[in-house]
């Protein structure tokens, strides 16, 4: 069986508009997706506003869900919640708890 090609994003840009944890999930972020299309699972790197391009970490988007069904795929201009695995939410003294993740609105999610 030929590798799934479809898997690597050429330029993606999702930009942030909420962040939740859903039981059972973990991260889901609320983005607009700006430009290309997500097809998960796809790693993408996620980088915080007002950082230099290019220092961000990369995640995995891991389910896409639109209009509360999950979905193969997401194209610009589409509202969705990215199920993503790669970040460690943490607290004021740093231990994990996985409420307060780092992510925070208008950070970017684009090809690494």
């Amino acid at each position: 069986m030929a590798p799934e090609l479809n898997r690597i994003p050429s330029s993606v840009r999702a930009r942030v508009e909420s962040v939740y944890t859903i039981v059972g999930e973990g991260c889901v972020l609320a983005c607009r997706i700006e430009e290309g299309t997500v097809r998960p699972p796809v790693k993408l790197r996620w980088e915080r506003v007002g950082s230099s391009p290019g220092t961000g970490v990369i995640v995995e988007v891991v389910k896409t869900t639109a209009h509360r069904k999950v979905v193969a795929e997401v194209s610009a201009g589409t509202l969705v919640g990215l199920t993503i695995r790669g970040l460690v939410g943490t607290n004021i003294f740093g231990r994990r708890y996985g409420r307060d993740w780092p992510v925070a609105k208008d950070d970017l999610l684009v090809s690494p």
